[in-house]
């Protein structure tokens, strides 16, 4: 009797552990924009002077941020799964391959990369 009451309890302590999971769909990158740029050249130039670069993001979530050579960027939401960020001068000052991929601040999940190529 006591074993039985045992596996019942072990059962139902997996069945609301399980059930108190949240599965979160993949982040997908889609696209960025632009994807290249000259050394020192800016780009989607912004009122203020600054460059900025746009994401294209499947399952995006209120606290998905881009994410530049493993930098969390200042991001802002839009609607239709884009978001958008400055882009700071140093970061295409110099020719170079650069990571770019998001990340739900919340959950920890990370999508696919997608390469921004500096140029000379």
């Amino acid at each position: 009797m006591y074993q039985q009451k045992l596996v019942i309890l072990i059962f139902f302590t997996m069945v609301i552990i399980g059930g108190c999971k949240q599965s979160h769909p993949p982040l997908i990158l889609k696209e960025i924009g632009p994807t290249k740029t000259k050394a020192g050249v800016g780009f989607n130039i912004q009122p203020e002077g600054g460059s900025a670069m746009w994401a294209i993001v499947v399952n995006k979530t209120d606290s998905t941020v881009i994410v530049w050579d493993n930098r969390k960027l200042p991001t802002f939401q839009h609607a239709a799964g884009i978001i958008t960020a400055p882009i700071p001068e140093e970061f295409y000052a110099h020719p170079g391959q650069h990571e770019v991929f998001v990340l739900d601040v919340e959950t920890g999940l990370k999508s696919n990369s997608i390469i921004f190529t500096v140029t000379e």
